[in-house]
This record gives structure tokens, C-alpha cells and sequence, in this order.
């Protein structure tokens, strides 16, 4: 087995209840095509609410949390993607503290591991959506997505001293073809290595 935690988002903003039957069919696939990929089991959050799925490699687990009341889209819920991912890019970095060593063995400002055995598991998140985050707090404009990715990535560079190529990666998947969510996503994948995002 790899050393990786696998991790899925699904986004359940009402904008989202049309494509839900094809999302949950994507999740389960994917579920199934991942399995094994994380010794402990997968996880599963959407982006608001609290039903989830952790350590698990039971696509009935995920087919039952996709059709929990409490998940489906419904009218009024909108997504905060940057407040999403900025709670998952938090506790990484928490667990990254609880890895680094006591004061008085490393450098000021310096982050270092206890040793090479312990080390926070490289990180694969994918996140179904369909782009239209209307949580967001300047919606439509969709740069608090991007901010909270640079701003993670750059406090990683900070407390490590670098970052090792897909120790955290991040693959949106949309659903429906929204014009303006897909040039956004396109603009995620392709731009940020402007901002220095490896």
C-alpha cells in the first residue's frame, strides 16, 4: 500500500442537485478505483453540513452518506470553497506540528520532522463540483479559492524549508458546464504556478 491518505469533497450547494445522481455515480467509481490506495480507508466530507465518512474502503458507506437527507443539495445552501479547503489545509499543518521536534532541537522559524519514519502522509484530495461557489464571500469573484491555495502552500514552503512535488494535491472535478466555473478551475490548474504553487 502507498503512503497516502485519500481524501474526497463533494460539493452539495443547491446549484448541485441536478448533476447529483451522476455525482454520486462518479464517487462511487472513484471510490472503487482508489480502494487500497490508503491503508487506513478513505475519507468523505461535503461542503456543508457535517455527514462524512472516514477511514473507510465501503462504497455503500459513500453510496449511504450521498444519500443522507442531510447531504442533498437543498434550496438555500451555497458553497465556501476557500473556507472548505482552508479547514482541510488546517489540519494538515496541525499534524504537521504534532510531528516537529521540541524547541530546543531546531532552528528558530524552522520546521523539522522528529525522524523520516514519522512523516504526515502525502495528501490526494478530489474534489466534485461543479464550480459555482456562491458561498464565497466576493462571489462571483472566485479569487479566496486561490488565496487559500497560495497561502497553504506557501506556509507549508515556510515550515518545512520546501515542498516535495504531490505531497498535497488537489484535483477539482467538475460536473455541469457552467462557462465561468470551468475557466475558474481552468485558472486553478493552470495559473497558480504563476504564484509559485508547484
Amino acid at each position: 500500500m502507498l503512503n497516502l491518505i485519500q481524501k474526497f469533497v463533494v460539493d452539495n450547494a443547491e446549484t448541485m442537485k441536478e448533476f447529483w445522481d451522476e455525482t454520486q455515480f462518479l464517487l462511487e467509481t472513484l471510490v472503487m478505483k482508489c480502494k487500497g490506495i490508503d491503508k487506513n480507508g478513505m475519507d468523505l466530507m461535503f461542503t456543508t453540513g457535517n455527514v462524512m465518512v472516514e477511514n473507510s474502503d465501503n462504497v455503500t458507506r459513500f453510496s449511504e452518506a450521498m444519500e443522507n437527507e442531510n447531504a442533498m443539495p437543498r434550496k438555500d445552501r451555497r458553497t465556501n470553497m476557500s473556507s472548505v479547503l482552508g479547514s482541510i489545509f488546517m489540519d494538515y499543518l496541525n499534524e504537521l506540528d504534532d510531528l516537529k521536534e521540541p524547541k530546543g532541537k531546531r532552528k528558530p522559524g524552522l520546521f523539522r520532522l522528529k525522524s523520516k519514519e514519522k512523516r504526515v502522509k502525502d495528501v490526494t484530495l478530489l474534489v466534485l463540483t461543479d464550480g459555482i461557489w456562491a458561498g464565497n464571500p466576493r462571489y462571483p469573484h472566485k479569487d479566496e479559492v486561490d488565496n487559500a491555495i497560495v497561502s497553504f502552500v506557501k506556509e507549508l514552503q515556510r515550515r518545512t524549508g520546501s515542498v516535495k512535488p504531490r505531497g498535497f494535491s488537489i484535483s477539482f472535478i467538475q460536473l455541469g458546464e457552467d462557462p465561468n466555473a470551468t475557466a475558474h478551475l481552468q485558472h486553478l490548474d493552470d495559473d497558480l504556478k504563476f504564484e509559485g504553487i508547484p
